[in-house]
This record gives structure tokens, C-alpha cells and sequence, in this order.
């Protein structure tokens, strides 16, 4: 059971206990193919302004950050949950007990409140596998806490569009035979799954929004010719972006040889500027259950997500850009605060948290 103490408190036992670990090597990730049969030519349309989206939108998102010292990766996460003018963040300015996940993460072998020591499904220490690969604890607290979000905004009571800053299902890494990351992993995964089709049987259709495609490959190698999606889509666009209207190419389904979930996916395209040529391409994901389901309605939803994204200005919808930056401004202030903390106790930054999740 965790110990029930203020997050200042626990950060103080955490260096405490950083000092007293041993040197420990990292393991860089590498993505393993995912992706079984190619696809039929995906069809690209111009998604013409649908009605006004039913119900409320929701969305959510979290961010991490990794930070390196001698005894491994000392990770740091935050999320927001946005409903209407409704903002929730995790942690928050009013945290006084351990209750909800975990924001942190460090191979101490010691239970601190807020702070997790090992694997969140499976149990095992950090510290004791020897394969953790780079990125694995922030991966694990980051997922765990976007799962949790989701699972809040299901209990809302509140019908309408849950948008996920992130994909359906998170893919595979197997840095080396024999980690129990994989594992790991294929239970978040799990979890994510089972929470998001709750949301979608409580009135919320979950849609999944990954904006950092540009060395995608989701599109399977046998259907882009060796080149990256997003070359595809360009190539299929034939370098003319159409200056008013939004373009989606697909959907289409996406099966998996490793036990995922099979998804539906589809790239949009949202002209931002008639003359500058200035746009945005996300990808758009959602659990095949749930795409059947909607049936013709599909295609509108995307439109819609299209539209909305188009009428704000953004890159991504605008709820999206609201919790992605809440959520990292956030995680950017934790991270400092740990950071400037572990400095001042002595304990040597190998590299440190620049680079947001």
C-alpha cells in the first residue's frame, strides 16, 4: 500500500533514495512491423462542412517528460481531461492524497505516493529488468494516466465526441528478447481498449487524433511503395492542397499481427491559408467496433472533426490544442521542479527533460 505523504515529501524520498542506486544501462527501443496486409487504393475525398457535431466534445491528453541519472530514467507526467469551459488536470493545484494514478516514475524499489517503482499491470520493478528499454517508465505512467482520463470522462455522464490526443492502441516495441516492456504494454493497451469502449457505450464516441505523423508508416510497405504516409498523401494530391475545403484520405482498416485491436484509420488534410499554402495533416483513428457501429455516420464524424479543425484556425481540433498545451505546460513546470531538485542534492544529470511526450 502506498504511503500517504504530500508530493513534496515523496520527491525528497526519491532523491534520498536515486543516491543510493546503482549505474544502470539503457536500452534504446526499436519498433518492431506491425502492420500484415496491404490495403486497396484508399480513396480521397473533400469532406463537405457536415451539420454541427451532436453533444459535447470532449477531450484529453498527457505529457511526459524523461529525466536521466546514473540509476536509470526518472519520469515526470501530467494530463487534462477538457469538458466545455471545464478544464481537469492531473496532478492538480489541490492534490492532498495518494488517491488516482501515479505522475511519476523512478527505478527506486521504494513505494512513495505519486510515485511508482515498477511496472504498473505487471508489478515488476523497473529496476529489476535488466531489458527496460529508454522511455519505457514515461511510456508506462503517461498511457496509465491518458486511460484513466478517458475512464473519467466515460463517467461524466455526458454524451457526444471524446477526443484522444494520441492513437487507439500503442505500438509494440521489443528492444530485446526476454523485456518485460512488450508485456507491459500489451496489458496497457488492453486496458485503453476495454475504457474507450465504455466511453462509446456510455454515450461518447471515442476519436483518436495523431498529429506527429510525419515518418508515419501505418500504411502498410506493400501499399506505400518504401516511401513515408504522408509522401503518399502528397503524391496522391499531386502537390495541389485544395485552399478551402478539407481532404481525408480513407478510411480504410488496419490489421495487425501482434494481438492489437484491428482499427479503422484515415489522414485529413486542412487547408489553413489560400495562398500560402499553409496546412495541417493528422491522422484520425478509431476501434473498428466502434466505426461499424456508426455506420454511414463515419465519414461524417471525420468531416466534422475536419470542419471544426478548419473553422479555429488550428492544427489539430481545438479542444486538442487546448489540453495538448495545458498538459505540457504542466509537465514542463514538474519536470524543472524535479529536475532543479536532483541538481541541488548532487546526484549528476545525464541528460535531461527537453523533449515532450
Amino acid at each position: 500500500m502506498l504511503m500517504v505523504t504530500s508530493p513534496r515529501v515523496s520527491l525528497d524520498a526519491l532523491i534520498e533514495n536515486l543516491k543510493s542506486m546503482p549505474p544502470k544501462r539503457v536500452l534504446r527501443k526499436e519498433a518492431i512491423s506491425l502492420w500484415e496486409e496491404p490495403i486497396p487504393p484508399v480513396e480521397m475525398w473533400k469532406a463537405s462542412q457536415p451539420k454541427k457535431l451532436q453533444g459535447s466534445v470532449l477531450a484529453i491528453d498527457a505529457a511526459s517528460v524523461s529525466i536521466y541519472v546514473p540509476a536509470g530514467e526518472v519520469a515526470v507526467t501530467a494530463g487534462a481531461l477538457l469538458n466545455g469551459k471545464n478544464i481537469v488536470t492531473h496532478p492538480s493545484p489541490a492534490l492532498t492524497s495518494s488517491r488516482g494514478p501515479p505522475f511519476m516514475g523512478a527505478p527506486t524499489g521504494v513505494d512513495l505516493s505519486w510515485i511508482t517503482y515498477r511496472y504498473l499491470k505487471i508489478s515488476i520493478p523497473y529496476a529489476e529488468d535488466p531489458l527496460i528499454p529508454e522511455g519505457a517508465i514515461a511510456h508506462d505512467i503517461r498511457i496509465n494516466l491518458e486511460t484513466q482520463l478517458i475512464r473519467k470522462a466515460a463517467d461524466l455522464g455526458v454524451e457526444g465526441v471524446l477526443l484522444i490526443d494520441g492513437p487507439s492502441v500503442y505500438p509494440f516495441t521489443q528492444p530485446a528478447e526476454g523485456s518485460k516492456w512488450s508485456t507491459e504494454l500489451g496489458l496497457l493497451n488492453e486496458d485503453r481498449v476495454d475504457v474507450m469502449i465504455r466511453a462509446f457505450r456510455k454515450g461518447l464516441i471515442p476519436v483518436c487524433v495523431v498529429k506527429r505523423i510525419w515518418g508515419a508508416s501505418q500504411i502498410p510497405e506493400a501499399s506505400r511503395g518504401g516511401v513515408r504516409d504522408v509522401e503518399v498523401i502528397i503524391g496522391r494530391l499531386g502537390g495541389r492542397i485544395p485552399e478551402d475545403v478539407p481532404v481525408v484520405f480513407g478510411p480504410w482498416e488496419s490489421r495487425t499481427r501482434v494481438g492489437l485491436p484491428d482499427r479503422i484509420m484515415a489522414y485529413v488534410i486542412v487547408p489553413h491559408h489560400p495562398y500560402l499554402r499553409n496546412y495541417s495533416i493528422f491522422r484520425v483513428e478509431f476501434l473498428r467496433d466502434v466505426a461499424e457501429s456508426l455506420g454511414d455516420g463515419l465519414k461524417d464524424l471525420i468531416a466534422s472533426v475536419a470542419w471544426l479543425t478548419k473553422s479555429y484556425g488550428t492544427y489539430v481540433p481545438p479542444s486538442l490544442h487546448v489540453v495538448d498545451k495545458v498538459s505540457k505546460e504542466l509537465v514542463s513546470q514538474l519536470s524543472k521542479m524535479v529536475e532543479s531538485k536532483i541538481r541541488l542534492s548532487g546526484i549528476p544529470i545525464l541528460y535531461g527533460g527537453g523533449s515532450l511526450e
